[in-house]
């Protein structure tokens, strides 16, 4: 029996809601199975050779994408270990100290500031369905603030509804436009560095952040310092994504069938 138009739109709020309530349990989780976001570019190894960085890669999308039905089969062998390959938007690496989150002990944080699964056919070709914005950023970062729910100085805004606008951003956009995708990380970034008082530095490399935020480098960059553009990584699949893109995908498609 189809559905009335009222009835269709009501399913679709409904699953709009869920995926909000998928959201809030990837923001407020502790870490997920998949491991910590805020260190997930690096290896908890004890190794001093660079195995530890092997999940972080010098390549940018369009190098990924130009080995074809080769990259097909990294992301095959990635998946049998239950890996995903991931397209970063902004890479953020130091050490954030005690001060400045109001917390008992530094930060270590190695990690993308927006990021999103990049999806292969066996033909080579592929896809980034979603980019998320790093919740575990601001989990780690801003939750020994005031309780989380410090406002900023001059706007007021609350955390959770500067997020809440970001993540609009990359809802909205195409998902293969890289411009606007790195304006939400450099938005992200500067949002994370008004409310730690923190003055990134710039740094041309992932891998090069990672050791200096390690100590494991004589490179003079020092403090947290952050690689623009688009990087690729691989890392465990958060459990949350999949449900939060699947009722993402099906709320988009009911929404398609009123139109």
């Amino acid at each position: 029996m189809k559905m009335s138009n009222n009835e269709e739109e009501l399913g679709r709020r409904y699953l709009l809601y869920l995926r909000d309530m998928s959201r809030k349990v990837i923001f407020a989780s502790d870490k997920s199975s998949a491991g910590d976001y805020t260190r997930i570019l690096v290896l908890n190894s004890r190794k001093k050779d660079d195995t530890r960085f092997s999940r972080m890669t010098e390549w940018t999308l369009k190098e990924l994408r130009s080995k074809g039905k080769e990259g097909a089969r990294l992301a095959d062998k990635q998946g049998d270990i239950g890996n995903g390959i991931f397209c970063a938007a902004g890479i953020i690496a130091g050490v954030v100290s005690e001060k400045a989150t109001q917390r008992r002990k530094t930060s270590l944080i190695a990690a993308p500031l927006v990021y999103g699964q990049v999806q292969f056919e066996e033909s080579g070709e592929s896809e980034i369905e979603e980019w998320l914005l790093n919740y575990d950023l601001a989990t780690e970062l801003l939750s020994g603030l005031d309780g989380g729910a410090i406002n900023l100085q001059v706007s007021g805004i609350r955390p959770e509804e500067v997020i809440r606008s970001l993540e609009e951003r990359l809802e909205i956009l195409e998902t293969e436009d890289l411009t606007e995708v790195n304006k939400v990380a450099q938005d992200y970034k500067e949002f994370l560095g008004a409310v730690l008082n923190i003055e990134f530095g710039d740094c041309p490399s992932p891998i090069v952040a990672a050791k200096i935020a390690m100590g494991l480098s004589d490179a003079k960059e020092e403090g947290v310092n952050v690689v623009e553009g688009d990087w690729i990584f691989t890392a465990p699949v958060p459990s949350g994504l999949n449900t939060f893109t699947a009722l993402q995908d099906i709320a988009k498609k009911l929404g398609s069938t009123e139109n």
